[in-house]
């Protein structure tokens, strides 16, 4: 699957790829899940992405340029006791914090949905600061920062698990929006993400700190998944 995509991405002159993996039947079709290349993708700052979220892989080429560090795309659980949210899914890259950088340990696991195909469990680093976006469209930012302070290393949820903790945690629960992903890039990249919108003119939304019930082009219904 790896070398199929890599193939693929040389064939389009493509930075990032993204596929609906659980809805196409890759394993019914005799094929893998694309998880391990997305991982490998990510380590060499391509865009491997979950689920077909345009969304998502567009936040993560941006923060990849901007940056030089790739992204984590997340399904966030609200913990209300402890201010956090755990982020969670079963593509979780080894070398968050750049190409350099020194891998993260992991589990080789199935994935997680069905039990069946291959994905890593990684443990993430932990004891600094992290990003979390979401651009919508080409308009909107969504973002925010939060402190990487558990990466668990337990059964439930998604395989690869990061604990962010936050401010203001009911605040998000209660200005959700735009679909469950959210993408996570370790560091507080806040002044140079502030300084694109503002050349892009993308509207810089945070998640947490803003009044966003009311904010034109936000997508609020219940159904949007990635």
């Amino acid at each position: 699957m790896y070398v199929a995509m890599k193939n693929l991405l040389a064939q389009h002159q493509a930075d990032a790829i993204t596929m609906n993996c659980l809805g196409m039947g890759l394993i019914d079709k005799g094929m893998g899940y694309p998880c391990l290349g997305f991982v490998r993708f990510n380590n060499e700052l391509r865009a491997g992405v979950c689920e077909a979220d345009l969304k998502s892989t567009m936040t993560q080429l941006l923060f990849t340029y901007l940056v030089g560090r790739t992204g984590f795309v997340t399904d966030p659980v609200f913990d209300l006791a402890t201010n956090t949210i755990i982020h969670a899914h079963c593509v979780g890259a080894t070398q968050m914090e750049g190409p350099d950088s020194r891998p993260s340990p992991y589990h080789i696991r199935t994935h997680l949905e069905d039990g069946r195909g291959v994905s890593l469990q990684v443990r993430m680093p932990v004891g600094g600061k992290v990003s979390m976006a979401r651009l919508i469209g080409t308009d909107l930012m969504l973002f925010s920062t939060g402190d990487a302070v558990d990466s668990p290393f337990v059964d439930r949820a998604c395989r690869t698990k990061l604990t962010m903790r936050v401010e203001n945690i009911e605040k998000f629960l209660e200005n959700w929006s735009c679909g469950l992903h959210r993408v996570v890039f370790y560091g507080d990249h806040t002044r140079d993400l502030r300084r694109l919108c503002r050349f892009k003119q993308i509207r810089f939304l945070r998640e947490g700190i803003d009044d966003l019930q009311n904010v034109p082009g936000l997508e609020w219904e219940p159904h949007v998944h990635a």
